[in-house]
């Protein structure tokens, strides 16, 4: 069993320490900030709608997910990107983890095909943007990002497409300061905001680690006993090998005598 399947089965609604903490998360990502309406969550959207590559990129960094949906509840990012022709912001998402739907796939796919055609494939810039076209379809996994926590591995999720590859093994994030950067325009309270998302995340990541401490311990008993019954059975191996009439003994004496013959 995977680990993100050990820590949250189906219907598992139990108030447990790792759900208080799912909730803790969530409420710092839906705190208003900087004014009475916007939120982290909301300055990703806006990022993302006005094509602002610092920011959305510095967000995600921080380890923020990207979600599905804007705040309207109907179009996803990569669905913005894909309608307002910005593959390079589409495919930074999808290194992220964030989900292409079914219809924003047809049109990016139509994209393709449009670069693809033989006019078009000789023409540097255009050959660039085919790429970012087809990262935004099918990124490649060795260069999408680590997640923050095992929730997050869940397919279930509805920002994520994939199994990640691996939960990023420090928090905060290792390379991300706390003050973004001047280009990204965000408002000077993010560093607030951010710091508030790390402690947040770094509880959820102490109860994950807690929850998964059982399951640990269990395949350290395991590997400890399959151990016992390898050496054992190496054992009786050489017994019978090394015993009169068994092969070991026949060949070392083989090589004994080309040796010193």
């Amino acid at each position: 069993m995977e680990k993100h399947e050990f820590m949250y089965p189906d219907g598992e609604t139990r108030d447990t320490a790792l759900r208080r903490a799912i909730r803790r998360v969530r409420s710092v990502a839906d705190t208003y900030r900087h004014n009475d309406y916007e939120t982290i969550e909301t300055w990703l959207e806006y990022a993302v709608r006005d094509n602002n590559l610092a920011a959305a990129r510095y967000l995600l960094a921080a380890g923020l997910p990207p979600s599905i949906y804007d705040h309207t509840g109907y179009e996803s990012h990569v669905a913005v990107c894909v309608r307002c022709n910005m593959p390079e912001m589409g495919a930074l998402l999808r290194k992220h983890g964030a989900r292409l739907p079914g219809y924003a796939w047809r049109d990016a796919q139509n994209m393709v095909d449009y670069y693809n055609h033989p006019s078009r494939t000789d023409v540097p810039h255009q050959v660039e943007r085919r790429k970012l076209w087809e990262s935004v379809i099918s990124p490649d996994k060795a260069e999408c990002a680590q997640v923050s926590t095992y929730e997050h591995c869940l397919a279930a999720v509805d920002y994520i497409e994939t199994y990640p590859k691996a939960v990023t093994p420090s928090w905060p994030p290792r390379g991300v300061l706390q003050h973004p950067p001047p280009e990204s325009l965000l408002p000077p309270s993010t560093h607030l905001a951010i710091l508030d998302l790390w402690h947040a995340v770094g509880v959820h990541r102490r109860a994950e680690a807690k929850a998964l401490a059982p399951r640990n311990w269990a395949r350290v008993r395991l590997w400890l006993r399959v151990r016992a019954v390898t050496h054992y059975w190496q054992g009786v191996t050489q017994e019978r090998q090394c015993a009169p009439g068994g092969r070991g003994r026949a060949a070392d004496l083989a090589a004994y005598r080309i040796e010193f013959a």
